[in-house]
C-alpha cells in the first residue's frame, strides 16, 4: 500500500479534482434548471394557471425545488450517515 503521508496527499488530490468537477457542473446546470423552471405559468400554461400560486409568484417554483432538495439532503445526511464521534461513558465510582 501507500505510506501514510502519500495516501493523504493522493486523497486530497482526488478530493480537489472531484470537487472541481462537481462545482463546475452545478455552476453550469443550476442556472439552466432555474431558467427552465422560472415563470412556469407563462412557459407551461397547460400545467400551471396564471391565477394560481406560480402565476402570482413566477420564481417560486425554482425556490421551492431548491428548498425541497436541501431539506431532503439534510434528512438523508441526518438519518443515513453514521456517527463518527466515539462517546466514552464516564467511569462509575
Amino acid at each position: 500500500g501507500l505510506p501514510g503521508d502519500s495516501e493523504a496527499y493522493v486523497r486530497s488530490l482526488f478530493f480537489d479534482f472531484f470537487y472541481f468537477l462537481l462545482s463546475y457542473f452545478f455552476y453550469k446546470v443550476g442556472p439552466i434548471v432555474g431558467g427552465l423552471l422560472a415563470q412556469p405559468a407563462t412557459k407551461y400554461p397547460a400545467y400551471f394557471s396564471q391565477d394560481g400560486l406560480f402565476g402570482q409568484f413566477p420564481y417560486a417554483l425554482p425556490c421551492i425545488l431548491s428548498f425541497a432538495l436541501g431539506v431532503m439532503s439534510l434528512f438523508i445526511c441526518y438519518f443515513m450517515l453514521p456517527e463518527s464521534k466515539v462517546i466514552i461513558p464516564p467511569d462509575k465510582p
